[in-house]
């Protein structure tokens, strides 16, 4: 147990970097990217279309990774899912700009669930029978 344990807490801290850089980037790019004067809301539900990706992350974080053992299979899925969750900050910006506000706040909840407090398991040794 004493010889797997130093190498988990450099491999977590990586995943704990990568979230918080994800999460930090999202706002940047917000920030720095959107209208300042967006348009009118139309009464259009089309821009509800951008938060299919916001679904789909969602799906992998609660149903797909805490079923993952390995944190070979893990961090790709994680990554893959946060992703997919910042991209309506840009449908938001780009293609739905009276919505920015709303998808960038989706995003930014989601990708906050996406935090790797689950990824500790992925490193503890399993027990021997």
């Amino acid at each position: 147990m004493d010889s797997k344990q130093p190498a988990a807490a450099p491999q977590l801290l990586v995943w704990w970097v990568l979230w918080a850089a994800f999460l930090s980037g999202v706002c940047l790019q917000y920030f720095f990217l959107h209208r300042k004067d967006p348009p009118a809301p139309d009464d259009s539900m089309l821009w509800l279309a951008a938060t299919i990706p916001l679904v789909v992350s969602l799906v992998i974080r609660w149903n797909m990774l805490p079923r993952v053992t390995a944190p070979t299979t893990a961090l790709p899925l994680m990554i893959v899912a946060i992703a997919l969750a910042e991209s309506p900050v840009f449908f938001g910006i780009f293609v739905f700009p009276a919505h920015q506000w709303e998808l960038f706040l989706a995003a930014l909840l989601v990708i906050a669930q996406h935090a790797p407090v689950y990824a500790s398991r992925l490193f503890s040794p399993t027990p021997e029978p």
